[in-house]
């Protein structure tokens, strides 16, 4: 995987973070993004709403049921990579 780093802004607070993986529901219509903090190693996710092709915001996850999709979506991922 090609590192790919993104600034997260939240209120004054401003953190690094290295995108995991990117995922898209047909179902609901999101695409998500999981990614891992750099200064604490916590791994998150939010709703990436595209603006143009480059650019584009953060939602907050909603619901318990798009967490557990997404705590599903990076076990696969990461059980895929023990395999490779």
């Amino acid at each position: 995987m090609t590192e790919k780093m993104i600034t997260i802004i939240h209120g004054d607070e401003e953190r690094m973070a290295e995108v995991i993986l990117t995922y898209y529901d047909e179902n609901s219509d999101k695409n998500y993004v999981i990614f891992e903090f750099v200064d604490s190693k916590e791994i998150s996710a939010a709703v990436f709403v595209e603006e143009n092709s480059n650019e584009g915001y953060f939602l907050d996850i909603e619901t318990e049921d798009e967490w557990q999709l997404l705590e599903e979506v990076l076990a696969s991922y990461y059980s895929s990579l023990e395999d490779e």
